[in-house]
């Protein structure tokens, strides 16, 4: 169970790390810096906003796709329903798309990207927002590989502390300077 659990998340967590340590960092692909809603508007608000771009996409994609399939040579045991590349490519498919949710969601409350919102409000978003990509990772592992409902829990519970702590990693390291302090880390003054 731990080698199937491995062998989901750490292509998408090693696809992760690139994309904000590398791809974002140093503004890697701009060509792909495109949002993915074209800057179309609903009601006049954007649907996704600018930070929902092909080039997230095509990182977690192509990379997750990559990761899975160097993994693959070390869990020979684990059989697929596709091969190790296109299957992770749709894990990072999967991994991206469910991040488009929320975005649509806070677009919809004037809500602007990247910032933290106070009180309920703010950990319901920070909480959704640390778990609605997973959630799209898992859909779309289900037609991958057989899991049952351990597996299922195992890989949503570790899927979510690993974001958790990338994100947190992200935010002390500098790399995600446009974003407020995590709700869990600011303190109320009186």
């Amino acid at each position: 169970m731990i080698s199937l659990i491995t062998y989901l998340i750490l292509p998408l967590l090693l696809s992760g790390i690139i994309h904000h340590f590398l791809v974002i960092k140093y503004d890697l692909l701009k060509f792909l810096r495109i949002p993915v809603d074209f800057g179309l508007t609903l009601f006049g608000k954007r649907l996704f906003g600018n930070s929902k771009t092909f080039r997230g996409f095509a990182v977690m994609i192509v990379l997750t796709g990559f990761f899975m399939f160097l993994l693959s040579y070390i869990f020979t045991s684990i059989q697929l329903k596709a091969e190790p590349f296109i299957a992770g490519s749709f894990l990072g498919l999967g991994y991206s798309l469910g991040e488009l949710p929320t975005s649509f969601l806070k677009r919809r409350l004037s809500m602007p990207a990247g910032k933290q919102e106070k009180g309920v409000k703010g950990v319901f978003f920070y909480s959704l927002e640390q778990i609605d990509s997973v959630i799209g990772a898992l859909i779309i592992a289900q037609f991958l590989v057989p899991l049952n409902i351990t597996a299922n829990s195992l890989l949503f519970i570790t899927g979510v502390a690993f974001h958790l702590a990338l994100d947190l990693v992200l935010y002390f390291r500098g790399y995600k300077t446009n974003l407020d302090k995590p709700f869990y880390l600011k303190q109320e003054t009186s």
